[in-house]
């Protein structure tokens, strides 16, 4: 634990706010797992993310969503609405586990689409994974 103390002691303010908006994300979108009634984006929008991120968000889940094989049925929806619901409806039909594992990587994938991708992925699974550990 102290090993994953002292990585994020090395990463820059952005890239830290990026992953932590990319956990709240996620953590926004698993709070609709079991609410029969949900806007997703509405709720993405009341977390730590701000106006001039939303956008970006947005996108960012887009291609996160696209990403994940796990979920190809929802790959066919062309809004980001659509995709969201599809995905929250097929990741709910697996085991808990599996549904956290997705949520963490798709907050990696998110990590890393808001930060314009400037390091290369095992970076951003290795602090998002090391963020999700430490605040669980």
């Amino acid at each position: 634990m102290g090993k994953i103390k002292s990585l994020f002691k090395k990463v820059d303010k952005f890239l830290d706010d990026n992953i932590n908006t990319a956990l709240a994300v996620s953590t926004a979108i698993r709070s609709f797992f079991y609410n029969p009634v949900f806007d997703v984006l509405v709720a993405i929008s009341k977390t730590q993310v701000d106006n001039i991120l939303l956008d970006k968000v947005r996108q960012a889940l887009s291609v996160a969503v696209d990403s994940l094989a796990i979920v190809n049925t929802c790959k066919q929806y062309t809004s980001l609405e659509e995709k969201l619901q599809c995905f929250i409806t097929e990741v709910k039909k697996l085991a808990p586990d599996l549904q956290q594992a997705i949520l963490v990587k798709l907050a990696q994938l998110v990590a890393s689409q808001i930060d314009g991708n400037r390091y290369k992925q095992s970076v951003y699974d290795a602090l998002v994974q090391g963020k999700f550990t430490i605040e669980k």
